[in-house]
């Protein structure tokens, strides 16, 4: 598909062609919807945004896996525990179909999902028993990326291997030790501070006089991607507003010249063309 029509796609909150399937943009009533929640979306979209080092494996699984994708890992740490009977939570695998079941525009009813754990892949197929998508290794990260894109959502970052311990004397140690833990705290504070959440853009929204949207009025078939979008808009106009009003004023400092077109601005990550 082309970027063009990607973007096209995603401010008119259309479907987006993949293979045989259609992704479906999740809506704000999708996650006001009981069945799901903002804990489940958030559960939906989570696999998607890993990395092999987010899957908290011990040192056996960290070595068979050593050669694996993300996506093979999924299957092989799922086999690991189910054979030595230490599984307790949900499969990754059955995390990753009931994700499909959300994202894609499948008929639960008649269409028919299942795993391969010996060749590694998901397949849905109809009724006819014929193949509809099959989620593969091949495939896995384009994917992903679609998803990311749709819920305007990054990888999320591994956290840098922590500095040794220089010290030998225990008293240096243990001050070493303090000094880090503070580091750790302050930087997590500081993105717990600049993290933007979906109720956050709805309220902001809500209460700003440029937009047309009320608190919960008329915000419902808005997709993720659209309540991005217009969350974007509403400060690089505003921020291009007052920065015009300086121009025409004496206080303007004439190093930056205003962007007029601020649409252009409101960019939301898209790949590169």
């Amino acid at each position: 598909m082309q970027i063009d029509d990607l973007e096209y796609r995603l401010i008119r909150s259309l479907n987006i062609p993949y293979m045989r399937v259609k992704i479906r943009q999740p809506r704000l009533s999708d996650i006001d919807d009981e069945s799901v929640g903002l804990l489940r979306y958030s559960s939906y979209k989570s696999l998607f945004t890993l990395r092999k080092e987010h899957l908290n494996m011990n040192e056996e699984l960290i070595d068979i896996t050593k050669d694996n994708s993300f996506f093979e890992t999924l299957f092989i740490i799922d086999d690991y525990y189910m054979k030595q009977g230490l599984i307790d939570r949900v499969p990754f695998i059955d995390m990753l179909i009931m994700s499909l079941i959300f994202f894609l525009d499948v008929n639960v009813d008649t269409d028919k999902i299942s795993k391969n754990v010996r060749e590694k892949y998901i397949g849905i197929f109809n009724e006819q028993e014929q193949p509809i998508f099959i989620l593969s290794n091949d495939n896995f990260e384009e994917f992903s990326e679609l998803i990311r894109i749709i819920c305007c959502c990054n990888m999320i970052e591994v956290e840098s291997d922590k500095p040794k311990n220089p010290y030998k004397n225990e008293s240096l140690r243990r001050k070493f030790e303090k000094i880090q833990r503070q580091n750790a705290e302050v930087e997590a504070k500081k993105r717990k501070e600049n993290e933007i959440t979906i109720a956050d853009m709805i309220g902001l929204i809500g209460i700003n006089e440029i937009t047309k949207y009320k608190l919960n009025q008329d915000m419902d078939n808005l997709t993720i991607w659209q309540l991005n979008y217009i969350y974007n808009g509403m400060f690089v106009r505003e921020s291009n507003e007052f920065t015009k009003m300086q121009f025409c004023s004496y206080k303007f400092s004439f190093e930056k010249t205003p962007s007029f077109n601020w649409i252009k601005e409101t960019k939301v990550k898209l790949p590169e063309k």
